[in-house]
């Protein structure tokens, strides 16, 4: 569709399908948008109206094929003038897809040349490793699961300041993430969106949906962004001292 409102090609059509689809993202999506400018579904909805409307442009590919049938008016006599204009533009149409896939497929791979390399750590994100036992004779608690502390998830040391690591929530066994937003202070949440399950992914200090677009407090579970509605469930964190983390619902 964005193809072919750009370049003309069966342009009201393009133009009518973009309009169900921002239509669409307006009622199921950006409705729920706070702020709202964030949610712009509403104005594409109206910038493909005109195009919808409008006979193509005489620069539009539409036009194009148009004036090339016209100047052989000759050729193919014997097809109709309507079916003629709709194989020659299905034709163009052919070869457009054609070059965006070549381009498309060379754009990426030469992203995944150009990029560097990158660890985990280096985004934030790391990995719980297995709680550590204390030595004998030390204090502190020593079993994965104590009434006092709740259960623990792993080394403290794991989580990098301003990072996150996920875990397993031990009621439930469902996806949750402990965020350390700074020094000593550590934050747990659920990781399921409540709008419709998709793992969260924690994302400029906020917890953010890579399927429709809602974010969270990871400290409250609070819903920032629709369209989400429900807030998270959240967890007590604890690090009391032996190096590892404890959570309890």
């Amino acid at each position: 569709m964005g193809i072919g409102t750009l370049l003309g090609l069966w342009t009201r059509a393009a133009a009518l399908g973009g309009m169900a689809l921002s239509l669409t993202f307006l009622l199921v999506v950006s409705w729920h948008t706070t702020p709202y400018y964030l949610g712009p579904d509403i104005v594409f909805l109206a910038a493909f109206t005109p195009l919808a409307l409008a006979p193509p442009s005489r620069w539009s590919v539409d036009a194009a094929v148009s004036r090339r049938l016209q100047l052989d008016p000759s050729q193919h006599a014997a097809v109709p003038e309507g079916r003629r204009q709709f194989l020659g533009t299905l034709t163009v149409a052919t070869w457009i897809g054609l070059a965006g896939l070549a381009a498309g497929g060379s754009a990426a791979a030469l992203g995944r040349l150009l990029e560097p390399s990158r660890t985990d750590a280096a985004d934030g994100h790391a990995t719980l490793h297995p709680p550590s036992q204390p030595t004998a004779g030390a204090a502190g608690p020593v079993s994965t699961a104590d009434a006092s502390t709740g259960t623990a998830i792993g080394r403290a040391a794991d989580v990098p300041i301003g990072g996150s690591a996920p875990f397993a929530d031990p009621t439930t066994g469902a996806s949750a993430v402990v965020i350390r937003s700074r020094a000593g202070v550590y934050e747990a949440c659920s990781a399921v969106c409540t709008h419709q399950g998709c793992t969260l992914e924690y994302r400029g200090e906020v917890l953010r949906c890579p399927c429709h677009g809602a974010a969270f407090d990871p400290a409250t579970g609070a819903v920032l962004q629709g369209p989400a509605r429900q807030p998270l469930a959240t967890f007590d964190v604890r690090a009391p001292g032996d190096g590892n983390l404890y959570v309890s619902s």
